[in-house]
């Protein structure tokens, strides 16, 4: 057991895996998992729970084309496999992702702990309620974003930018749906689980360095298994 008050580093903090695409060391957490099948496709592991060798992967399709063209899946998973789509890849977690936000947002509706709408979330926030979640559309309005952005702020509140309006009406009789607050913590935390790795994968397919390609990628910073050899406690 830990002490009081203090909280464990390193690997003891939870385990951590390499990136076949860029093979920088993060926590497992913080990856994408797949597997393959015995015809040799890749398929995602949106949950971590496929039996078998998996390959973890950062949310950047990056990544994803680098490990396509150095070969990585193969290398990981000690096999010919069949070729691998990067992009296609990256669509099916990100579509996943989405899904899987929308049934947590569906459960805490049923549960009572969603208020929708631009009015009823201000009036929470301006009550300062216990709100540990924002979610603003991504298509809502600049004049929205830049008013909810605000107010979450200074009410010290987290929020997120993601989904779309038409997503969001299935909380709201089917009408498009700019603004909701998520008033459990519990899922607002498996929320972020989601749509964290969803905006990373998105952004990073948009972003000018994912059009140019991986040669033309700057180094990344951060953790390698080669800069903490030896340097992190073992288990």
């Amino acid at each position: 057991m830990t002490r009081a008050g203090h909280k464990r580093s390193g690997r003891r903090a939870g385990p951590h895996r390499t990136c076949i695409g860029c093979r920088r060391l993060r926590p497992q957490a913080e990856l994408l998992r797949v597997v393959a099948d015995p015809e040799g496709s890749i398929w995602p592991d949106h949950f971590g729970k496929l039996p078998g060798r998996g390959a973890h992967l950062c949310p950047d399709v990056v990544c994803m084309r680098e490990a396509v063209q150095r070969r990585a899946f193969s290398r990981a998973f000690k096999r010919p496999l069949q070729p691998v789509d990067a992009d296609a890849l990256a669509k099916n977690f990100a579509n996943q992702a989405r899904k899987q936000a929308l049934a947590i947002l569906v459960t805490a509706l049923r549960s009572g702990f969603i208020e929708a709408g631009r009015d009823r979330v201000q009036q929470s926030l301006a009550d300062q309620k216990k709100v540990p979640l924002v979610l603003v559309a991504e298509d809502a309005s600049s004049g929205t974003q830049a008013q909810m952005r605000t107010m979450a702020e200074r009410a010290d509140v987290v929020w997120r930018q993601a989904l779309t309006k038409k997503e969001l009406s299935a909380l709201h009789r089917g009408k498009p749906l700019a603004v909701l607050s998520l008033r459990h913590r519990g899922m607002a935390e498996r929320l972020l689980e989601e749509l964290d790795p969803l905006l990373s994968l998105e952004a990073s397919r948009k972003s000018p360095e994912s059009k140019s390609g991986p040669s033309t990628r700057k180094p990344r910073e951060g953790l390698t298994q080669k800069s903490l050899r030896g340097k992190m406690p073992r288990k």
